[in-house]
């Protein structure tokens, strides 16, 4: 870390200027380095000097990273975290990001990418689903959520066969081995490769792996993790 670190937010949006006395890193002291917004992996480890558990480059994480959401109704103690005895509303925010996703990740099973579109749009907070969502949110607030976003998840601190997200994380249901125990399970996103190309971005939070597949219904079949905007209550 920096010692005597002074933070001074400069006039460009979003860029946040460190000047320090001195640097572990052997960085010039005089000089001002910008803090990454991109935010840190999460890996701690380090095999390397220089390397990333090393290093530890980019935005801190909140603490907590993750909360877990209430309705109003039964937010007794009015603090907007599911807590003590509490029904839970089936939703969780990421401080991160400002991200809001449905806590079982594997709520749809596997699907066609289409299907999981689908699905991922209709689902609403009412009761109704079979996801356990009753956040009063409305058909058309969900999406499959996008490379970047599924990505913005990632911890890269774990390792297989633990799932790549951060400790203490709420989420349930997170599938890292596929059904037959050979493969890593993978997720589809709504980024697709191109029109040409017929393909879309998979991910797994078993290996970290990015990969393409076609959309072809008879080819693949991924589990979905609906995502939305957070909006106040």
């Amino acid at each position: 870390m920096w010692q005597q670190l002074v933070v001074a937010v400069m006039a460009c949006a979003g860029c946040v200027t460190a000047v320090h006395a001195s640097d572990e890193k052997g960085r010039d002291p005089k000089r001002h380095y910008t803090i990454s917004q991109v935010p840190q992996t999460g890996q701690t480890s380090s095999i390397l000097p220089g390397d990333d558990g090393d290093w530890q480059a980019g935005l801190e994480w909140p603490t907590p990273r993750f909360v877990v959401n209430v309705s109003k109704r039964e937010d007794r103690n009015h603090n907007r975290v599911c807590d003590g005895n509490e029904i839970c509303d089936g939703s969780v925010t990421d401080r991160l990001t400002n991200l809001v996703w449905l806590q079982n990740s594997t709520c749809f099973g596997e699907r066609e990418w289409a299907e999981g579109i689908g699905d991922a749009n209709e689902l609403a907070g009412d009761g109704t689903s079979n996801c356990g969502l009753t956040d009063n949110s409305h058909r058309g607030d969900w999406r499959m959520a996008n490379l970047k976003e599924l990505l913005s998840l990632m911890d890269y601190g774990h390792d297989f066969p633990e799932p790549l997200l951060p400790d203490g994380n709420p989420f349930t249901g997170v599938k890292v081995i596929s059904d037959d125990g050979f493969y890593p399970a993978s997720y589809w996103t709504s980024t697709s490769s191109g029109p040409a190309s017929g393909g879309v971005y998979t991910i797994s939070f078993g290996t970290g792996w990015v990969e393409r597949y076609s959309v072809d219904p008879s080819f693949a079949l991924f589990s979905v993790w609906p995502v939305r905007d957070w909006r106040r209550h």
